[in-house]
């Protein structure tokens, strides 16, 4: 739940009358903005009717009794049942306010965190395995071996290009990187930069398979890495230079 409400007598007295009041003011009310009901708005005023009722006999020594004393601890317990989930719907509401979370004791919304410019590039790594597979490993600049993610990325992308031991580059006259594909998914051509490549992968982690299968078995792949800033791409890492392995 986006609140607690304090069940103690003396705190909860103070917020289910404060929070009446609070939702009952301002035009249009700060209820109907926050997305309450009339009868919602109603029930919540008569349940704090009926608490100052109970509760005031329950302050007076000379009519307190077990009965009573039950019945404010029900009543408690009933509204705590019945607010609960209309402070949930109302904390996620746009019109939301500081204000109204102090009113209603709902959780401040934390700052933003501004991320920095990614400036680096992964350090990457291609171990490969039986069956096609490779494991890539990638890491920041200031971890010597340990693999890691940047703290500011959101995820690793890797483009690549899977070629023929025979492919020349694909500057040269040997090869075409303005259609370089052959129908498999391999390139006739080995890259020289990022967009040369047609095959790209992503990963939150910074350990990840990549599955190419046996029938790619004797074929050199190509790989370039970024860090990425899914919420803005202006501030994604600049590509890294090319690392190559074979499938096996």
């Amino acid at each position: 739940m986006p609140t607690k409400i304090n069940q103690a007598d003396g705190p909860f007295d103070s917020f289910i009358n404060t929070s009446a009041n609070y939702l009952a003011e301002g035009t249009p009310s700060n209820a109907t903005r926050l997305g309450l009901i009339a009868t919602q708005l109603a029930e919540w005023d008569t349940r704090r009717v009926n608490w100052n009722t109970i509760y005031d006999k329950h302050k007076d020594e000379s009519k307190r009794t077990k009965t009573i004393t039950a019945e404010k601890d029900d009543q408690k317990k009933a509204f705590v049942q019945f607010a609960n989930p209309l402070l949930t719907g109302m904390s996620v509401k746009p019109a939301l306010t500081n204000d109204d979370r102090g009113a209603l004791h709902l959780a401040l919304r934390d700052a933003p965190t501004e991320r920095a410019k990614i400036t680096t590039s992964p350090l990457a790594k291609i171990i490969p395995m039986e069956g096609g597979e490779l494991t890539i490993r990638v890491r920041t600049t200031s971890d010597n071996n340990r693999a890691s993610k940047h703290p500011d990325a959101d995820h690793v992308e890797m483009r690549y290009a899977l070629v023929d031991a025979t492919a020349s580059s694909s500057g040269s006259s040997g090869g075409s990187s303005s259609d370089p594909s052959t129908g498999n998914g391999s390139q006739n051509s080995i890259p020289t930069k990022a967009m040369d490549c047609i095959l790209t992968e992503s990963s939150k982690k910074a350990i990840f398979v990549l599955a190419l299968g046996q029938e790619n078995s004797g074929k050199r792949i190509y790989a370039f890495f970024r860090w990425v800033n899914t919420s803005k791409s202006a501030d994604s890492g600049p590509w890294s230079t090319v690392v190559q392995s074979v499938v096996v």
